[in-house]
């Protein structure tokens, strides 16, 4: 009986993992709003925008998807207003895990779980599997929504192997004969037929870059509103606005990649084994692709800062055998905060 106020993270799997535990727990009856952050304005993970939305909604209980495991402060504020916290998430845990009243992540140290690469959207699916069990419902009712957990999981570029790979391939078959008008609307304009089919790669390189340029440029809410759409022609409204942010971020990445190129060209020797740029007023919502085309383009860890005034806002991608978050804790004393 108590609302419940599904916290999820601004990216498409963070937005796919808030829709699916949304009209999951709806499905079982709960009072679910679902809540993703502005980018820019609330930054990252659980905090104060989120616990701000919860007040306003009276909801008691926070369900998080695909972030709070680093938010320790935040789980703790809303604690002390008596809104109680579920962490779900994949991220990598830091020192000490939120108190929470629970902590879903197979990143757990000691987890016993078998797979460690489910993405955020996979860990709400295996909460969702539990509640539906327990309420006595088949399987199908919940398997409808694999097409979320295909769409999630290949945007946040998990490995197609193990669960991941069973959850991908059922969901790209459930993501064919969708009836979520969201997803069709979003279908629709990336150019894919009702009767076409439907591999990893059209989430890839069609589907995942229009979610993702909402939680990039604009609203990220946008996105989330899209996935949780009823009416088809809000879902049309919506997929119609994704698409022209789509356009402005591609526009947006390339000019800021120019610089960073021309930076690269001036500051990084032969001998540097990281790649560390960094520039004003650079789009936050973009760096992270930048830093990507960074490493493609130079085999090497590569962190790109966005300067507002004395703020820093970075992101970074990295190189296979090079653990970035654990040089990240070694400049931690540097960071006011840091996590992925």
């Amino acid at each position: 009986g108590e609302t419940i106020l599904v916290h999820g993270d601004y990216d498409a799997d963070g937005m796919s993992a808030s829709a699916l535990l949304t009209l999951g727990l709806r499905e079982l009856g709960g009072r679910a709003e679902a809540f993703v952050p502005h980018r820019t304005r609330d930054g990252y993970d659980l905090s104060d925008a989120g616990l701000q939305r919860a007040t306003d909604l009276g909801a008691t209980l926070i369900v998080t998807a695909d972030c709070g495991v680093t938010a320790g402060e935040a789980v703790r504020a809303a604690s002390s207003q008596g809104i109680d916290v579920v962490v779900t998430d994949h991220h990598r845990p830091g020192a000490r895990l939120p108190e929470a009243v629970a902590v879903v992540n197979p990143m757990l140290p000691g987890s016993r779980y078998p797979f460690r690469g489910l993405a955020g959207v996979g860990v709400a699916f295996k909460l969702l599997a539990v509640l539906y069990e327990r309420a006595g419902l088949g399987s199908p009712a919940l398997n409808q929504h694999l097409d979320l957990v295909a769409l999630g999981t290949v945007a946040d570029q998990m490995p197609l192997t193990g669960e991941n790979r069973i959850m991908v391939r059922a969901g790209l078959r459930a993501l064919e004969r969708s009836r979520k008008p969201g997803l069709r609307a979003l279908l629709g304009n990336a150019g894919i037929g009702p009767d076409q089919r439907i591999e990893a790669e059209h989430i890839s390189y069609r589907i995942a870059p229009r979610l993702n340029s909402v939680g990039r440029m604009a609203e990220a809410d946008a996105g989330l509103r899209l996935l949780l759409a009823a009416d088809s022609r809000e879902a049309q409204t919506l997929a119609d606005y994704l698409e022209q942010q789509n356009a402005e971020r591609r526009l947006t990445d390339a000019r800021v990649y120019d610089e960073v190129r021309k930076q690269v060209r001036s500051r990084v020797k032969d001998e540097d084994q990281a790649v560390v740029v960094w520039g004003d007023e650079w789009h936050p919502g973009v760096i992270g692709i930048v830093a990507s085309r960074l490493v493609e383009s130079t085999f090497r860890p590569s962190i790109v800062v966005s300067f507002d005034g004395d703020v820093g806002r970075g992101s970074g991608r990295s190189v296979e055998g090079f653990h970035l978050f654990n040089a990240l804790q070694e400049c931690e004393s540097l960071l006011e905060r840091f996590g992925g």
